[in-house]
């Protein structure tokens, strides 16, 4: 009997290891994209920013862009990129995400990412947040994302001026650094 309830507990844990690993995979409307591990930070009540993070696997045979993401969640939704400015870390919004055909894009901390701007509501852990995706070609994904906490110390975006900075300087500057988003691979 000590046996059976061992191998029993054990089977169970297993099988719970295996739940947690898991992740929700979601494909466009034409099959091409799919989004894995996507994932929104929880944030305390008071923070006015937020972030989503996913890896983007292109099937296709041609390149699709991510050009633009919307959630019930924030006022303002965008796509960014972190850079090196001098001995600075900083971000600005960009206009695409490249996703190269039968490749990827990770969305990740400290790189593109989707940021929530102006929040409505504070995500919280065990929350699942509605979150739409449009790319180029595939057209618009609505998905549910999960909110997290921190896997690690992150950029503190609300200490980077979201909210303050005038959209038109940024999209100036980022417009004097080279536009639009060719696609690093």
């Amino acid at each position: 009997m000590k046996f059976f309830n061992c191998s029993v507990l054990g089977l169970v844990g297993i099988v719970l290891l295996f739940a947690g690993c898991t992740h929700s995979t979601q494909r466009s409307g034409d099959g091409n994209i799919e989004v894995h591990h996507a994932w929104v930070r929880a944030v305390p009540s008071n923070a006015r920013t937020s972030a989503a993070y996913m890896r983007l696997y292109n099937h296709g045979k041609k390149d699709d862009r991510l050009v633009a993401a919307d959630s019930p969640m924030a006022e303002v939704v965008e796509l960014h990129n972190v850079f090196k400015e001098g001995d600075m870390m900083a971000m600005r919004p960009v206009k695409n995400i490249l996703v190269p055909a039968h490749g990827s894009a990770a969305l990740k901390p400290g790189s593109y990412h989707i940021m929530l701007i102006n929040l409505k509501n504070s995500p919280k852990p065990g929350k699942k947040v509605n979150l739409t995706l449009t790319f180029e070609k595939a057209g618009k994904m609505d998905m549910m994302v999960p909110v997290q906490e921190r896997p690690m110390k992150m950029m503190d975006h609300d200490k980077m001026g979201h909210g303050k900075v005038q959209h038109d300087k940024m999209e100036k500057d980022h417009m004097d650094h080279g536009g639009v988003h060719g696609g690093e691979k």
